[in-house]
């Protein structure tokens, strides 16, 4: 029955039958790349219009760079390897429409980077990926803490120092970032690490990150007073007590200020 058919035809025939995807392998090579090309061109066309999901943005990396990835997935060449991230970081900056395609695009630079052990590509890709993607700056921010704590403590001499410089930016940047969140907690983990990078570091004033660690502990330590408050509450409402608490509120520059009151909770 299909004996007959132009090629096209035939596989369109054998996909209504339920054969499906199957038939693309019996496509000829000129068949299947057009096909590509059709696939690349609707999906970029999701892109442009802003309609792109992010199943899309997937399918329309395997159409783009797909068989590349296999490719420089099998070889153990460095230099292949940080061609294809740079590829990619490349159009990740430079490809218009949704973020979510320029954020696969980074991710899979940072782990084609990661695979051929190329520092500058995966710290590239990251950054760029916190600047184009607002809600994956904290997961990017991470991956840089760790890639400059790997380089921090790999290396010797001047080089160290000036690693230490790069890592003691980033984790004051984190800690104030944490802060502002309203994560006293993490910012204080952040600043003990900075004053330690600092102090390696020989620097002669670092009473700025102190003030912002002890700021931090104090807010982390009005949250626990809040936090238990709040489960007493929950737990035995009635139960008369009296405790002084500081209420803080966020002021326009990030800061915390607060008067002190007391609470009291009868029957």
């Amino acid at each position: 029955m299909l004996a007959g058919l132009p090629e096209r035809d035939r596989i369109a025939e054998q996909a209504r039958d339920g054969r499906g995807l199957a038939v693309i392998w019996e496509m000829s090579d000129q068949m299947r790349k057009r096909i590509a090309l059709h696939t690349v061109m609707v999906l970029m066309l999701g892109l442009l219009s802003g309609s792109l999901f992010a199943d899309d943005s997937q399918q329309l990396y395997e159409a783009m760079f797909g068989e590349e990835e296999k490719e420089v997935s099998q070889t153990r060449d460095p230099k292949i390897k940080a061609a294809f991230a740079a590829k990619l970081l490349k159009s990740a900056r430079d490809v218009p429409g949704p973020l979510k395609f320029k954020a696969l695009l980074c991710e899979k630079a940072y782990d084609i980077a990661v695979d051929g052990h190329d520092y500058a590509a995966t710290v590239d890709a990251m950054k760029l990926l916190a600047s184009v993607t607002p809600d994956k700056r904290p997961e990017a921010e991470e991956k840089l803490l760790k890639l400059y704590e790997r380089q921090y403590a790999s290396t010797k001499g001047i080089t160290k120092k000036e690693a230490g410089a790069v890592l003691l930016t980033h984790l004051v940047a984190m800690a104030d970032a944490r802060a502002g969140r309203g994560a006293p907690t993490e910012a204080v983990k952040l600043y003990t690490r900075a004053l330690e990078v600092a102090q390696f570091l020989e620097l002669p004033d670092m009473k700025e990150i102190e003030a912002k660690k002890k700021t931090a502990l104090d807010n982390e330590k009005i949250e626990k007073e809040i936090a238990q408050l709040e489960k007493y509450l929950k737990e035995d409402p009635p139960k008369l007590f009296t405790a002084e608490v500081m209420l803080y509120e966020h002021q326009v520059a990030g800061d915390r200020g607060g008067r002190p009151c007391e609470v009291g909770f009868v029957d």
